[in-house]
C-alpha cells in the first residue's frame, strides 16, 4: 500500500508501506526501516539500475515476501524479474510507463499502475520494459493465505 500521513499536500507519498502475514505469528507488532544508504545498489541490466531493499535470503523480511527491490529503468531498458514455484510478484510503477510480460500475458502502465502475477505451479519470468524512463518497486512472495484478487 502507498501511504501518505494526514498532511494533504500536492507532493506524491514518500513512503512505500508493504503489509503481509507472518507464520509463525510474532507475539506482537514490529516496524523496521531500511535507510537509503543502508541498501545495496546494482546493475541489473544495460540501464536498469536497482536498489535490493531486502533481498532473497537476507533474513530482513520474515514471512512470504522474499524479494523486495527498487528500480530505475531508461527509456527502452529491459529487466527480468524471476519467479519461482509456488511464487507470485508485485510490481508497481512510481515513474514513468512500463510493459510487463508474464508468460502469455502481457499489459502496459504508467505511474501508479500495478501488476500482480498471481503464484504458478511453476517457475518463470516476469519481463519488464520501460517504455519512457521509469521506476518500478517489485515484491516477490509465497503463495500467501490463498486469497485471489478479482
Amino acid at each position: 500500500m502507498i501511504h501518505q500521513e494526514w498532511n494533504p499536500t500536492d507532493g506524491p507519498a514518500r513512503a512505500f508501506i508493504l503489509v503481509y502475514p507472518n507464520e509463525p505469528l510474532a507475539p506482537g507488532a514490529a516496524f523496521d526501516a531500511v535507510r537509503d544508504d543502508e541498501a545495496t545498489r546494482v546493475t541489473e541490466a544495460e540501464g536498469v539500475i536497482t536498489k535490493q531493499v531486502a533481498k532473497r535470503g537476507d533474513g530482513r523480511l520474515h514471512g512470504e515476501v522474499y524479494e523486495f527491490a527498487d528500480s530505475m529503468l531508461d527509456a527502452g531498458a529491459h529487466m527480468t524479474v524471476h519467479v519461482d514455484a509456488d511464487e507470485g510478484a508485485l510490481l508497481f510503477v512510481v515513474e514513468g510507463q512500463v510493459e510487463v510480460q508474464a508468460g502469455q500475458e502481457s499489459a502496459k502502465g504508467g505511474v501508479d499502475h500495478t501488476f500482480l502475477v498471481p503464484p504458478a505451479a511453476s517457475p518463470r519470468n516476469v519481463d519488464v520494459t520501460a517504455l519512457a524512463p521509469a521506476r518500478v518497486l517489485r515484491a516477490v512472495h509465497g503463495a500467501g493465505d490463498g486469497l485471489q484478487l478479482r
